[in-house]
């Protein structure tokens, strides 16, 4: 929305604020963003906090663009959520 200053000074916040209770929102909002490689930087760290979003990476359709990357399938094989 033009925006994007604000929005990038406000997301720094939610990670120093949130980052250790929803590494997997972050994850969300760095996917919304276009930014695969910070989408999954965060889903790793999901991983290791072992966040309660995670049962959800196959079913959540802010992940679709990640679905095609070795990276989204190698996470989904290590959660136990492959086919």
């Amino acid at each position: 929305m033009g925006k994007r200053s604000e929005a990038d000074r406000e997301l720094v916040t939610l990670e120093q604020t949130a980052g250790s209770a929803m590494a997997y929102q972050v994850a969300q909002i760095y996917v919304m963003r276009h930014e695969k490689d910070q989408a999954f930087v965060w889903l790793e760290r999901a991983y290791r906090q072992h966040d309660g979003g995670l049962p959800y990476l196959r079913i959540d359709p802010k992940f679709v663009e990640l679905r095609s990357d070795a990276r989204y399938q190698n996470l989904v094989q290590r959660l136990g959520l492959a086919d």
